[in-house]
């Protein structure tokens, strides 16, 4: 009896997911490189490609949050504030600011919502473990 709760459970999950990160669905659709990885890092498709010296730049991976990261970013009230998110984007994909400034703004806002993900200890909303 205790298989259905659980199984709602996800299902109700799944739903908040889809409600929260619509563009999910598309990032899993294109393939088994993308999205949540075993190593616990994320891949993001950029919907925009950019140039990054003298190659075109068609996805970046993002890495766990650290404490370092966290002592970087500040209060938590700061999550909100998509400059600070960025920044963090860049440090946990080892891309520099000028790389992510170039990111078109649908990709810039996808790029905020996996590293407030990460922040927020929030990776199962990605498909990670909790």
């Amino acid at each position: 009896m205790e298989a259905e709760p659980v199984k709602e459970s996800a299902q109700t999950l799944d739903a908040q997911v889809a409600a929260a990160l619509p563009w999910l669905r598309d990032v899993k659709a294109k393939g088994p490189e993308f999205g949540m990885q075993p190593d616990g890092t994320f891949v993001l498709p950029l919907k925009k490609p950019v140039k990054k010296g003298g190659e075109m730049l068609d996805r970046l991976k993002f890495r766990p949050c650290s404490g370092l990261d966290l002592r970087w970013f500040g209060d938590a009230s700061q999550t909100q504030n998509f400059g600070r998110l960025l920044s963090l984007a860049g440090r946990m994909t080892g891309e520099i600011d000028t790389v992510i400034d170039r990111l078109d703004a649908p990709d810039a806002h996808r790029v905020c919502e996996v590293a407030a993900a990460f922040f927020s200890g929030a990776t199962e909303l990605l498909g990670g473990g909790s």
